[in-house]
C-alpha cells in the first residue's frame, strides 16, 4: 500500500469517527463528549500521520514529471481531515486536544492555502 493510499485510509477512519460522533445522541454543552476522549485522541493521531505523509510527499523531489503523481493534498470523495477536525473543536472539553486540533487545522491550512 502506497503512502498516498494509506493517508486515504486514515482520512476516511478518521471521518467514521467524527460520523459516530456526531451520530450519537450527546448534546452540545453537556459531559456527555468526554465519553469521546479516546476517540477524539485517535483524529489528533490520525490527522498527524496524515499531515506527517503530505510534509514528506511535498518535500521529497519528484523523479520525473511523467512518472510523479500531484503531490498536493489530495481528497477522496471531497474527504479530509479537517472536518473531524473541526467536530473535535466543537465537541471536546479536554484543552490539550482542543490546543492540538487547532495546530493541525492552521498547519493543514497552511500547507494547501487558502480554500
Amino acid at each position: 500500500m502506497s503512502n498516498e493510499d494509506l493517508s486515504q485510509c486514515r482520512i476516511l477512519k478518521a471521518n467514521h469517527i467524527a460520523c459516530n460522533i456526531v451520530a450519537s445522541n450527546a448534546r452540545p454543552g453537556t459531559l456527555e463528549f468526554d465519553l469521546y476522549e479516546q476517540d477524539f485522541q485517535a483524529i489528533i493521531d490520525l490527522a498527524t500521520s496524515v499531515l506527517q505523509t503530505r510534509q514528506r510527499i511535498q518535500s521529497s523531489p519528484p523523479l520525473s514529471a511523467a512518472s510523479t503523481p500531484d503531490a498536493g493534498p489530495r481528497a477522496v470523495a471531497g474527504l479530509d481531515v479537517r472536518d473531524p477536525l473541526c467536530i473535535l473543536l466543537a465537541s471536546c472539553r479536554k484543552q490539550v486536544l482542543r490546543n492540538r486540533a487547532n495546530d493541525l487545522l492552521m498547519r493543514f491550512y497552511a500547507m494547501s492555502g487558502p480554500v
